[in-house]
């Protein structure tokens, strides 16, 4: 169950578990980005997908170096405390560095306490507030 890039034809399934976070996507809408953005890995289980986490590497005008951002990470729910999110965070770790990035950055909703138990034992540390504006 190592994770690789995703392909098109993992739509169906990438839109099966973001919805398990509350995001509602097409399949259509995944495959458009998946065929512009392929920054994404997927962990493959038997006949589904057991995860996937999206990212993009940039560098920021007030870093000296580039950061990687995660943009969603989910493991099905059934799967949840297997190892597959450590597993998919920690090819993503190593595709970070390979890129010369120089953090990982994300957000994580508040009311995702399980999320930020994962995130704190995987060395991340809460350092900032997080603002929106919906237009």
């Amino acid at each position: 169950m190592k994770p690789r890039p995703a392909s098109c034809s993992d739509a169906d399934e990438i839109v099966r578990l973001l919805g398990q976070l509350g995001y509602e996507l097409s399949a259509h809408e995944v495959r458009e980005q998946l065929g512009t953005d392929p920054e994404v890995l997927v962990a493959p289980g038997t006949g589904q997908l057991v995860g996937v986490l999206a990212y993009h590497t940039r560098r920021p005008l007030h870093r000296s170096g580039r950061v990687t951002s995660i943009d969603a990470f989910v493991v099905d729910e059934r799967y949840r405390s297997r190892g597959v999110g450590a597993m998919l965070l920690e090819t993503l770790v190593q595709v970070a560095r390979a890129s010369g990035a120089e953090l990982v950055d994300l957000h994580s909703n508040r009311s995702r306490t399980d999320a930020r138990r994962f995130y704190e034992r995987h060395g991340f540390e809460l350092t900032s507030n997080y603002f929106v504006r919906r237009l």
